[in-house]
């Protein structure tokens, strides 16, 4: 073999590498395509999860104020009841005087009809001895 067909077949060898790195290139480019298309899916759902997170936390702020507002109505009824507790307590003071006034006011009513029961024996038994004389 002579220079010339050494330089011959390194030539061919340097065209198959060529054509070897052409193939590669032609994968990596492919590998490439397939790698943006799924950077865009999740660029897609990152968007999508970004938009979902706005939407709780939107949800929770939401949710926040009317928390906030069950708690100031349940603070407006406590003392409403507790009002209502205060004046509760005031009647039935009210209602327990009453009664003991009542008893006593009974009691001596009571003692009284039998004052009036025993003035009226005493004045039927004057008439009776009246009409007796007679």
């Amino acid at each position: 073999m002579d220079k010339l067909d050494l330089i011959l077949q390194k030539l061919e060898a340097l065209e198959e590498g060529q054509k070897a790195l052409g193939k590669g290139q032609k994968t990596l480019e492919e590998g490439q395509k397939v790698l943006e298309k799924g950077q865009q899916a999740l660029e897609g759902r990152q968007t999508e999860l970004y938009q979902i997170s706005l939407a709780i936390r939107d949800r929770q702020e939401e949710t926040d104020a009317k928390l906030e507002a069950m708690v100031m109505d349940v603070h407006q009824l406590h003392g409403k009841i507790e009002a209502q507790i205060e004046k509760l307590h005031a009647v039935s003071d009210e209602l327990h005087i009453f009664r003991r006034e009542t008893k006593s006011d009974l009691r001596n009513i009571k003692g009284h009809m039998r004052l009036y029961d025993h003035d009226l024996d005493d004045a039927l038994e004057r008439i009776d001895q009246l009409e007796s004389r007679q």
